[in-house]
């Protein structure tokens, strides 16, 4: 660390930018599955899909610098303090959707650890084949007019992270909570797949062969946060319990936005 601190600090903020901005590629979808542990996601009484979180701690960009010594601590705070000015705080995550109901989340970025993070970006990649779906489970929420699995799945997800941070599978932070400016929902179209997209028309009841389009996903993520966010819709906990923690949340197909939803506007506590 003699090294780095000899260098101009011109030349250390740089590095310091460098670390803070830097996002890691997507794992391969044979490295998702290292070093796991599965956790159910429930719905109406009912197992509806399942998430399944990386084991140890998230890598936090910063935190390694931080921890070095105490002039490179308070110049990285001071980069910390710039970035957010200039950018906000960006968390990047990666989530791949395996057979409409596994969900793997992997952290692409994570710049330093905050409870007020100005942005969560997300980014769904879509793998496997409907037929390989467990006969356990089936669209009967989602054409009920409840969340489908995918839903579910996110759902779950969002509720840990507020409550955890990060670290999916850390104790729930019993003072402090998550609080997050802006919610991305990006629905990616893969460039490669083993099987064919299945027709965005097809019965959702049943088990047919192929790759669920990335339309089918973000209209059922669309139609549900419409529920979920609804003033009228008098039980979704979802709705009081996200509207206090998140101002934000959007919705795109490949970078373009489809909906968005200001959540800061919606009086969660009216009709509870």
């Amino acid at each position: 660390m003699l090294s780095l601190l000899k260098l101009p600090r011109e030349l250390r903020d740089a590095i310091y930018v460098h670390v803070l901005e830097d996002v890691s590629c997507a794992p391969s979808f044979d490295l998702i599955r290292e070093r796991r542990k599965q956790l159910m996601s429930y719905g109406s009484g009912s197992i509806v899909g399942c998430n399944i979180y990386p084991i140890g701690p998230p890598p936090v960009s910063g935190l390694g610098l931080l921890l070095t010594s105490r002039q490179v601590y308070e110049e990285m705070n001071e980069a910390i303090a710039d970035l957010k000015r200039r950018k906000g705080i960006c968390y990047k995550l990666d989530c791949v959707i395996e057979d409409e109901q596994r969900l793997y989340p992997t952290w692409l970025a994570i710049p330093t650890l905050s409870e007020d993070v100005d942005k969560v970006a997300v980014d769904f990649r879509l793998a496997g084949d409907r037929r390989n779906r467990p006969s356990g489970f089936s669209y009967r929420d989602c054409a009920e007019g409840g969340p489908g699995e995918i839903t579910w799945n996110l759902i779950a997800l969002l509720h840990r992270f507020l409550d955890r941070g990060p670290d999916f599978l850390s104790a729930p932070k019993q003072r402090r909570k998550i609080r997050v400016g802006y919610l991305e929902l990006n629905v990616v179209t893969p460039r490669e797949r083993e099987a064919d997209f299945i027709p965005t028309t097809f019965d959702v009841s049943c088990r047919v062969a192929g790759l669920i389009h990335p339309e089918t996903v973000v209209c059922e993520l669309e139609a549900r946060l419409d529920i979920l966010c609804n003033i009228e819709n008098n039980t979704s906990g979802f709705r009081k319990y996200v509207c206090e923690r998140v101002g934000l949340i959007t919705l795109a197909l490949d970078g373009r936005k489809r909906r968005f939803w200001n959540l800061a506007d919606i009086d969660w506590w009216k009709g509870i």
